[in-house]
């Protein structure tokens, strides 16, 4: 979302750590500001990068700076007071209010808010109360409907998957509240089908989800299900490969704030089903997929069961997907809608030649 964010030229992004997300931002041609690597262990490393921020500043004018998580917050926007700049707070993730950082966060209270849906924003008086809010979607680069046929097709042939065979993708990090475990323990009861392959694509990148991996890998083989599931593992070219897919399947056991990789199935065509729980409840509708009580296999199994057999019924939810996405999430809508957003609640326009 921020190299989505980074895209329009009136937004500018500073980082702390230079890793995936720079490198990400310096392909697209729009290398970020690096503060240098910050930890709070570390007080001389925060005094250093607030410097450099303050450096920044003075630099160009900005007419408001934009934290994505409680940590950035209440490090950096005393920064921001000191230059006289608003300070906003996008709220990716709902709020607890007893963290250590929220607390830390909540003595640098923000001008405004944006929260990423409406869920999350109903947990913002546990940071703020009686803080300026809204909703504004994550704007999500969508792909082109003309070539959407074309790139199924050379997905399912990378993956070798017959015209036949229904490919139901989970999409997702390796850890237990995305459901691998329920979409396991859901497909175990389809074996009297054999015209469909699941594909789990997302590889662990810590210690606790190399267990979880190891654990989904042992249920498969314990179940019988190694002929008809697939681990991918680690792809960086997972938003592509989504086209291949039939079916999105994320039965979350917790909420999920919003649900990005639910709008890029979306926009790829393809019906999705999920656990009617947080951001899962804004995004999917009975037009374009199918939300089943959380936790609860036999209803997963029964939707994945009656999808793969009513071809009608999956293509219809699909057609209504890219619409849906472009509702939610389309680039320049967003970017216009925040544009707006910000030049209501602040002095300065957010035209010209401010940032």
């Amino acid at each position: 979302m921020l190299a989505t964010l980074a895209s329009a030229p009136q937004h500018e992004i500073a980082l702390c750590f230079d890793g995936r997300l720079s490198a990400l931002l310096r392909e697209a041609g729009r290398a970020p500001y690096l503060l240098g690597d910050c930890r709070i262990g570390r007080p001389w490393s925060v005094y250093r990068a607030r410097a450099r921020l303050s450096a920044r500043l003075k630099q160009d004018r900005y007419d408001a700076l934009i934290f994505h998580a409680p940590w950035s917050l209440a490090l950096f926007s005393g920064v921001a007071t000191r230059h006289r700049i608003p300070s906003v707070f996008w709220q990716h993730d709902p709020a607890r209010g007893t963290h250590w950082l929220e607390r830390w966060s909540k003595r640098q209270k923000p001008e405004l808010a944006i929260c990423n849906s409406e869920f999350t924003q109903r947990s913002l008086p546990l940071l703020f109360p009686d803080l300026p809010s809204a909703v504004v979607h994550c704007p999500v680069q969508l792909p082109d409907p003309a070539q959407a046929a074309q790139m199924r097709e050379a997905a399912r042939a990378e993956l070798q998957l017959a015209s036949n065979t229904v490919a139901i993708f989970q999409i997702s990090r390796v850890e237990p509240m995305k459901g691998q475990h329920l979409h396991l323990a859901a497909i175990r009861r389809l074996t009297d089908l054999k015209n469909w392959v699941s594909i789990f694509v997302g590889g662990p990148q810590r210690p606790r989800e190399q267990a979880h991996f190891n654990e989904l890998r042992a249920a498969c083989e314990n179940w019988g299900l190694s002929n008809q599931v697939r681990f991918l593992g680690e792809r960086p070219d997972a938003k592509r490969l989504v086209a291949a897919a039939d079916l999105f399947v994320q039965p979350n056991l917790r909420p999920e704030a919003f649900g990005i990789s639910f709008i890029e199935a979306l926009a790829a065509g393809v019906p999705v089903i999920s656990t009617a729980l947080g951001g899962a409840n804004e995004i999917i509708t009975p037009e374009c997929g199918i939300l089943v009580a959380p936790n609860d296999p036999r209803a997963l199994e029964r939707s994945l069961r009656t999808l793969i057999l009513d071809v009608e019924m999956r293509q219809r939810l699909g057609r209504a997907g890219p619409s849906r996405a472009r509702q939610l999430c389309d680039v320049p809508q967003q970017l216009l809608v925040l544009e707006r957003l910000l030049a209501r609640h602040f002095a300065h326009s957010t035209e010209g030649p401010n940032k």
